[in-house]
């Protein structure tokens, strides 16, 4: 399978070209009641370790000061089967509220996490720092997702080679 989202739609492919599924982002995500909300910045992946597929997309509704990460894991490595699906506030820096939403976000995942990168805005749209949200990607994968850790705050040191936290 090809996959390819864009702001306002998501497709699967098949490898010559066929097209097999298309649906707006909103439908899509459906499951979460999007209605009303600014759903925006998707991001699709393929875990081939985990035969799984991976679609993130940010959520916001600045009247309600919500902000989410919308993300979407198959339930195998068809795109066209059932999915998992979860809403992670991204108003939280780890449990802590923030006055912040996210943007610009990144997906990325390893052998045991699932890994969300976002620039954070205050409401006022002025950037207050870069965040890392870390997963459990067993968690994920067999729908029981409902915890995360988070380093935010982030910067890089002088020499460019290191984190500080």
């Amino acid at each position: 399978y090809v996959g390819e989202v864009v702001n306002s739609n998501i497709a699967f492919y098949d490898t010559l070209g066929n097209l097999l599924y298309s649906n707006t982002l909103y439908n899509f995500f459906s499951p979460l009641s999007p209605s009303n909300n600014f759903i925006f910045d998707p991001k699709i992946a393929y875990d081939p370790l985990g035969g799984r597929w991976l679609v993130l997309a940010l959520q916001q509704n600045s009247g309600n000061s919500e902000s989410n990460y919308y993300l979407a894991v198959s339930q195998s490595s068809n795109p066209l089967g059932s999915w998992y699906y979860y809403a992670l506030d991204a108003t939280l820096d780890g449990s802590t509220p923030s006055n912040n939403w996210a943007d610009y976000p990144g997906l990325g995942f390893n052998d045991w996490g699932i890994f969300i990168t976002s620039n954070q805005f205050d409401w006022n749209g002025s950037f207050s720092y870069p965040k890392l949200r870390v997963l459990d990607k067993t968690a994920a994968y067999n729908g029981t997702l409902n915890s995360w850790h988070d380093f935010w705050n982030l910067s890089y040191s002088s020499s460019l080679s290191l984190i500080h936290i």
